[in-house]
Order: structure tokens, then sequence, then C-alpha cells
């Protein structure tokens, strides 16, 4: 709904210019419509354009879009979840490591698994989660994972969390 509202406000932006809707003597103010005003509440009839996306960008809330090769590219609103990494102690007082949010990368779990079976010399498997997909390796592998995401999968740092 949101977006459909903010490509309307971007095709009366583009129509307002070719109209003369836009003030002449400050070409940063533009007449608002009552939908526009509505959306960014705002009470004036003349405002500047950037204090109208600001408002309408606070209106939204914060979002990103998923685009994967071969997929159609999907909005989700919210904050983008970073790669978590959480050990846990197992019966015998042995350590596992579940790694999940991964797949919103576009990486899969038998890959992932494979991968860090091979850099850790351990068993990795994956499971199902609350959330989804997990991957859980025997041991501590929070050092291996991050290096793999990091330098083969190119995800940036502050997206995985260690």
């Amino acid at each position: 709904w949101y977006q459909r509202r903010v490509r309307e406000a971007w095709y009366q932006r583009r129509v307002r210019g070719e109209r003369g809707l836009v003030d002449p003597t400050d070409k940063s103010r533009i007449t608002l419509d009552p939908h526009l005003a509505d959306l960014a509440k705002i009470r004036d009839v003349k405002a500047r354009w950037n204090e109208v996306m600001q408002r309408c960008e606070q209106a939204f809330g914060q979002c990103y879009i998923i685009s994967l090769p071969g997929r159609i590219p999907v909005t989700v609103k919210g904050k983008l979840p970073p790669i978590q990494f959480k050990v846990e102690k197992r019966t015998g007082n042995k350590l596992v490591t579940l790694i999940s949010n991964f797949t919103i990368f576009g990486i899969g779990g038998k890959e992932l698994a494979q991968k860090l079976q091979h850099l850790q010399s351990s068993s990795a498997s994956v499971v199902q989660g609350v959330k989804g997909e997990e991957v859980l390796v025997q041991g501590d592998a929070r050092k291996h994972a991050t290096k793999l995401l990091l330098q083969e999968y190119k995800i940036p740092k502050t997206f995985v969390s260690s």
C-alpha cells in the first residue's frame, strides 16, 4: 500500500514539473495535493520536496529487498537480520554451533554445511529451526564460519554477528 503511494508521489512530482505546479520562485517547493499532504502529515499547501520525502520515508519505516539470481525480488518490512551464531552445550559437555539467518543472503544450508565440514573437519548438518533452516556444526565453529562468510560469500561484517 505504501509503496503504491510512493510511486504515485514520484509520478506526481514528475507530472507537477510538467504542469508547472513547482513554485516558480523556489524550485525546491511544490504544491501538495490532499493525498500527499496526508501521507507526509503536512498542513501547508506548499512544502519543500526534501521535507515531503523525509516524512514519507519516516511513515514507511525500514525495509529491505531480497534480490537473488533467478528469483523475483521480494520486499520485506523491518531491519535485515544478521547471520547469527549460537554455541550450545550438548550431552557429555560437547559444544555445537547453530548458524541461522543465512538463507536471506541466498546461501543454501547444505552448501554451507558442506563447506564448514571441510574447514572445521567435523560433522555438520542442516536442521529445521524456528525461523527456517539452521546449520548445526560440532564444536565451536564461529571463527571458521565468520571467515567463510566474509571472504567467500562476501557478506558485509555488519551482517555477521559472532
